[in-house]
């Protein structure tokens, strides 16, 4: 099969409900258990893994595994942004969509440190949830951080599909677009659009595959996960990307043709 670049993302089980990934430092993949990245990267000889999370919850166990075991980490964060975070209303959330923030280097870690400070700890950012507006977010870039649109729920998507008004601002930031072929009824809609856009405005574009499991068999087991994290029945679970098993690194490994087993 013809190797295609395509970039893996993964998750952790430090995104509470979104992933069954730990960060372990486990070198076996078991049929019964769940399985860590660090046994990923091991099985497959990775030389570089990106982890993208919600929380810094496991920070710390990510960079002291990885590091002992030689394999470099690349780590970064998702945030909800609005347009302005002190317009606490209904109408606000339609500005809402997804980035996200990783460290560049070493010196990202305090940086990364302070945007994360601003959307979780400042009590007047908050609205249901912790939010950043683009203010904030320029307020505190610095050239130890970078920022990636992830695939689904950025902007476009937003705008495109859930009757958005998102209106982000990347002035000196220069984000890398991405995209994802998942198997979801819209890919064949946000696809183009993300492409088109990012073409238009001279923004870097990569294709990315989000891995939240290990195998397609793990879907089902994944999605009772997060059915029992959001408190909803397996039979209407109500959840989005229900439709698709592909977040997944077997999904991954048949596209650039890793040899799965």
């Amino acid at each position: 099969m013809e190797s295609k670049n395509i970039i893996p993302i993964y998750k952790s089980c430090g995104s509470i409900g979104k992933s069954i990934l730990t960060v372990d430092k486990e070198y076996d993949i078991k049929d019964d258990s769940t399985v860590s990245i660090i046994a990923i990267s091991k099985k497959f000889n990775l030389k570089e893994v990106i982890i993208i999370d919600d929380s810094f919850f496991l920070f710390p166990q990510i960079y002291k595994n990885f590091v002992d075991e030689c394999t470099k980490v690349i780590f970064g964060i998702n945030f909800i942004v609005c347009n302005d975070v002190k317009d606490k209303n209904d109408k606000s959330r339609r500005t809402e969509s997804k980035v996200s923030i990783l460290m560049k280097n070493s010196n990202g870690y305090q940086d990364l440190i302070k945007i994360y400070n601003a959307a979780k700890s400042v009590e007047e950012n908050f609205y249901f949830y912790g939010r950043l507006d683009w203010k904030i977010i320029h307020s505190l870039w610095t050239d130890n951080l970078y920022m990636i649109l992830p695939p689904y729920d950025n902007f476009i998507h937003k705008n495109l599909l859930c009757n958005g008004s998102c209106v982000p601002d990347f002035k000196n930031i220069n984000p890398l677009f991405t995209f994802a072929d998942q198997d979801i009824p819209f890919d064949n809609i946000l696809i183009p659009t993300i492409k088109e856009y990012a073409e238009i405005y001279k923004f870097d574009l990569s294709e990315v595959h989000p891995i939240y499991y290990y195998r397609r068999s793990d879907f089902e087991t994944y999605m009772t996960f997060r059915a029992i994290d959001e408190r909803n029945k397996f039979e209407n679970i109500n959840l989005d990307y229900f439709c698709s098993p592909e977040f997944c690194f077997e999904s991954y490994a048949n596209k650039v043709g890793i040899k799965f087993e």
